[in-house]
């Protein structure tokens, strides 16, 4: 399971009442989105690793669904 490692929120979008207010809450949800992505990209790779050929695994419907 992975903890990610986003600044405590400090406001939503309803309290935020100036730009710094904003800005740190997008940052942070930029940096969650990164992180989130990277764990993404690491079971990608080992998909690949596993997979080998592509035509061992091939699901329609899961690429469709993505």
């Amino acid at each position: 399971m992975t903890t990610y490692t986003s600044d405590p929120r400090r406001h939503t979008a309803e309290t935020a009442e100036t730009m710094t207010d904003v800005r740190y809450e997008v940052d942070r949800i930029d940096r969650l989105l990164v992180e989130i992505l990277a764990e993404r990209q690491s079971f990608m790779d080992a998909a690949a690793r596993i997979k080998g050929d592509r035509s061992i695994v091939h699901d329609r419907a899961r690429i469709e669904d993505v």
